[in-house]
């Protein structure tokens, strides 16, 4: 089963790559997988929300 974060978690994550950061880079600073980043990012650009 999936590991669930929470929407403040997701939103730190969300800020750094908004920063500039890359997607992999924020993955390695939050120790999460950069796929899980990557799909909230794509996410966020699409819907507005995390």
């Amino acid at each position: 089963m999936p590991k669930s974060y929470s929407q403040d978690f997701q939103e730190e994550v969300i800020k750094c790559v908004n920063q500039g950061k890359s997607c992999n880079a924020a993955s390695v600073k939050f120790d999460i997988a950069a796929n899980t980043v990557r799909n909230w990012y794509k996410r966020y650009k699409s819907e507005g929300h995390y």
